[in-house]
């Protein structure tokens, strides 16, 4: 997985660091991981040929745990975005 991750990213001109994070709620452990690493962006991949519906999920489960989370202590000042990309289109939200 994490070598096709790699292989991806290279395609799109992209640098990556693979990580592995234990944790019970993936999205949870996601989005805590990357303000931990104080990240600028989530990409999550949109399977090929999805309905506009299923292209909005990652957002729903991640705006879900967002505010579950009280935020999760994001540094004032700071903007972290989930980045749905597949098919060509990449659609961008801010959190």
């Amino acid at each position: 997985l994490f070598t096709d991750v790699v292989k991806i990213a290279e395609k799109e001109g992209k640098t990556v660091i693979p990580l592995l994070v234990p944790g019970r709620s993936a999205v949870s452990t996601i989005l805590s991981a990357a303000i931990a690493l104080n990240a600028d962006s989530i990409y999550v991949e949109v399977p090929r040929r999805a309905r506009h519906d299923r292209f909005l999920f990652p957002f729903r489960s991640f705006l879900r745990e967002w505010k579950r989370n009280g935020r999760l202590h994001v540094p004032r000042g700071k903007q972290l975005a989930i980045v749905a990309v597949g098919d060509g289109h990449e659609i961008r939200i801010e959190l």
